[in-house]
């Protein structure tokens, strides 16, 4: 027979297990509207119906609609550049070469898949970017991580640390993703209609990382 304060401890586990999963699902609830539809569109009623929780979860578990939308953007940024992208990054058993490889691949990756609602958040925010960017950028230590692809770009091109060209590297490597995720994203849905470019979406992610190869590979000759 359980003890009375086994099941005391038992109750404020599985207590702390349902508060947690409801978290999570008010998270990919509203991350995935406010993809669709922007986070002015997306009222807190719409999440909790669709999470099938009572109104008041989101106050419980997040304080107000902000701070869900701040746990939404933790979340992008977890998911856009995580802890295991972060220590393949600076895994020194690898070349810089096998390191720029698997980040290509990573960003590929992530805008080829659809259903990767973080990215349409983040471009959201790079295209009309909310109060809390700024903060959160702070919290996710966003610098500490531009600066380990930063080391990654001087490790395989020779480039000084403290080059222009190299922060100039680091910005026409991810160019060609950002494009790419603005002219498929549904706000430019209307005019890709005008735009007088063909090509294959499954192909261009890859022509992208061959470009980027090619660039830094002028840089890398000339250092």
């Amino acid at each position: 027979m359980e003890s009375k304060r086994t099941t005391k401890k038992n109750t404020a586990r599985e207590s702390r297990e349902d508060g947690n999963a409801t978290k999570a699902r008010l998270i990919e609830t509203a991350g995935q509207l406010i993809a669709k539809q922007g986070y002015e569109k997306t009222t807190s009623k719409e999440i909790c119906q669709l999470s099938k929780v009572n109104l008041a979860a989101i106050n419980y578990h997040f304080g107000s609609r902000e701070g869900l939308y701040r746990a939404v953007l933790h979340h992008v940024h977890q998911q856009l550049l995580g802890t295991e992208e972060l220590d393949v990054l600076q895994d020194g058993h690898k070349t810089p070469a096998e390191r720029l490889d698997y980040f290509l691949d990573v960003l590929t990756e992530m805008v080829q898949h659809e259903e990767n609602w973080a990215i349409r958040v983040w471009i959201r925010e790079i295209i009309s970017p909310s109060p809390l960017a700024e903060q959160v950028v702070r919290e996710e230590s966003v610098p500490v991580k531009l600066n380990l692809m930063l080391n990654l770009l001087h490790e395989y091109t020779g480039l000084p640390m403290q080059s222009t060209q190299l922060h100039g590297c680091l910005a026409c490597m991810l160019a060609p993703f950002v494009w790419y995720l603005l002219l498929n994203s549904q706000e430019t849905a209307n005019l890709r209609k005008i735009v007088p470019i063909r090509y294959e979406d499954k192909d261009l992610p890859q022509q992208f990382k061959a470009f980027v190869l090619g660039g830094l590979e002028r840089f890398r000759q000339t250092y």
